[in-house]
């Protein structure tokens, strides 16, 4: 019988221990970067509209976590309070609309805002994961705010401009591209791009290079499922763990040694119809260039920098964008190579850092798509 009345008392404890995690830094700015809320006290300190705001919030958002079974309840503590090292499992509620300062919230939005971004007001600016199968139909959806990430845009709103950096073309020649049995292609780009019907798991669609500035360290890794993870280390998580490989170079540079750890949960690669998504995991910027990135209007002689904040996806390689710049003839295209993509850890290059070219970048990857040029033209 005691369990009876214990249940409620332990799910109320996990419910007052994850409603302490909203994400808001001293300014008041978003901030990827989860931190205990202080609470009611907190409030006295802010406007009384903004107060007043957060508090409703807070009120949503407890009326939601009480709907939910223990079980869950903890997953979502290990979630949250692992900053996303942890995806978690899916958490559905039914679908529903609230009213949050004079503006309409699905569930997602709600939890999204309180634990991850909080100026987010709408679920289409938010992209499902990999990792997210909570949707059903109509129905229920997914509220682990680390199964949603935010689209990073070629012309953000708040972000910097892309800057110019090093062409790939001073990178050291390797092949980076496999033959033409080893890829996946879409059938037909016309209709959205459905895969191949051949057994996809044992195609390869990536190869994976790592480097600390020039030195190559460990072994060409191939991505032949539809998700790729790279990190430093994570114990229970599939993936390449650069930590193995890292012994390879034992004296690193200083900046090396301590750019390292900051790779923490890395990134996932994704391979999905529209093309190859990047999701950066880590708690850094993730520095980002690709082909398919560039702005059309771009100058050949240099390419685009993104940068990618935490939590935030990219379409780093596109399927159609690919196809129409080798069919246009574009010359920023023939600088090179078309099908490799860059990322680099936390350490951005270009002519707006100290850093010149990606060769002075720490810890960078290689990402080199196979894909057939000759049976797309």
């Amino acid at each position: 019988m005691w369990r009876k009345f214990m249940l409620p008392i332990h799910k109320q404890k996990r419910i007052e221990r994850l409603l302490r995690w909203r994400v808001c830094d001293a300014d008041g700015d978003a901030t990827d970067t989860v931190r205990p809320d202080r609470g009611a006290g907190a409030e006295a300190d802010r406007s009384p509209a903004s107060a007043n705001g957060e508090a409703a919030e807070r009120t949503l958002v407890r009326s939601v976590l009480n709907t939910l079974e223990l079980d869950a309840l903890k997953m979502l503590c290990e979630v949250i309070e692992s900053r996303g090292d942890a995806l978690g499992s899916c958490v559905t509620v039914p679908k529903n609309e609230y009213v949050l300062r004079s503006k309409s919230a699905t569930p997602v939005v709600l939890f999204c805002r309180y634990f991850r971004w909080p100026e987010v007001d709408c679920q289409s600016r938010l992209r499902r994961l990999f990792v997210c199968r909570g949707a059903s139909g109509d129905c229920h959806d997914c509220i682990n705010p680390y199964h949603w990430s935010r689209v990073y845009s070629q012309v953000p709103e708040s972000s910097p401009p892309p800057v110019s950096g090093t062409k790939l073309s001073s990178l050291p020649a390797e092949r980076c591209l496999s033959g033409e049995s080893e890829t996946v292609v879409p059938e037909s780009l016309t209709t959205g791009g459905t895969y191949s019907s051949c057994d996809d798991s044992q195609r390869t669609w990536c190869r994976l290079l790592y480097r600390e500035r020039k030195r190559r360290v460990g072994p060409d890794w191939h991505a032949r499922g539809p998700v790729q993870n790279v990190f430093y280390n994570l114990p229970h998580e599939d993936g390449v763990a650069l930590s193995d490989v890292c012994g390879q170079h034992p004296n690193p540079e200083p900046d090396v040694r301590k750019t390292r750890p900051q790779i923490g949960a890395g990134l996932s690669l994704s391979l999905e119809p529209s093309g190859v998504w990047l999701y950066n995991r880590s708690q850094k910027p993730l520095f980002v260039s690709s082909p398919t990135l560039d702005p059309p209007e771009g100058s050949p002689a240099s390419e685009a920098v993104h940068k990618l904040p935490p939590g935030y996806s990219v379409l780093v390689f596109s399927w159609t964008e690919y196809q129409a710049r080798r069919r246009s003839g574009d010359a920023h295209h023939e600088l090179r190579d078309p099908r490799t993509a860059v990322v680099s850890f936390a350490k951005g290059w270009g002519a707006a850092y100290k850093r010149r070219t990606l060769l002075e970048c720490p810890c960078h990857l290689e990402l080199c798509f196979t894909l057939p040029i000759d049976g797309w033209r």
